[in-house]
């Protein structure tokens, strides 16, 4: 019996032993994949190839604004960050002062680039509502990039926000509190693959 026990004790340490070499290892390769993300003499492909292979999201935030809002880093390099930011640390439901909070007063996006969406709009990948607000955040929209040139982001906002209080919200400028608290019901990618190798 005790023999029994001894030998499980042995199994468990052994599992133990193997599960956390195991997560050490990923961790090592998701620190490192971070790494080559994060040299600004990266190329494309190999940035790419580094961003298909990453995991779940264990940086911060910050990582990718950092990169988004410098730049010592090439617009196809930031546009990306910008789409992993979003992906990775935006969820539906989040308020538009959280919102500005992660991005941190963007300086890849140009105010006058901002637009929003009217129920007139062709195909968008969002809903349209006329009680919501959808808003247009065009990414580098003047920096060409093979088949696929206009990169944006569309978020719909729960009521009606008007565009300047967006902006201003944004810029951690002043705005009333039904903006503040206005909730992102959802957003979409364009292109929604942006690891794409052909984009």
């Amino acid at each position: 019996m005790i023999a029994d026990v001894i030998k499980n004790s042995f199994i468990f340490v052994f599992y133990l032993s193997g599960y956390f070499l195991l997560t050490s290892l990923d961790e090592q390769f998701m620190n490192d994949l971070l790494v080559m993300i994060f040299d600004p003499k990266i190329n494309q492909e190999t940035l790419i190839h580094a961003i298909q292979n990453l995991g779940s999201n264990t940086e911060s935030a910050h990582f990718w604004v950092r990169i988004a809002n410098s730049q010592e880093y090439r617009q196809d390099h930031r546009r990306r960050a910008v789409f992993q930011l979003f992906q990775r640390h935006v969820v539906p439901g989040v308020r538009l002062s959280e919102l500005a909070q992660i991005l941190d007063n963007p300086s890849w996006l140009a105010d006058d680039d901002v637009s929003v969406v009217t129920l007139m709009a062709g195909e968008v990948p969002v809903k349209l509502t006329p009680e919501d607000t959808v808003f247009v955040l065009p990414v580098f929209p003047n920096l060409p990039d093979g088949r696929y040139e206009n990169w944006a982001i569309y978020l719909r906002v729960l009521g009606q926000v008007d565009r300047e209080s967006f902006i201003n919200i944004l810029r951690g400028k002043p705005v009333a509190e039904a903006v503040s608290n206005a909730k992102v019901l959802e957003f979409a990618l364009s292109p929604d693959d942006p690891t794409n190798v052909n984009w």
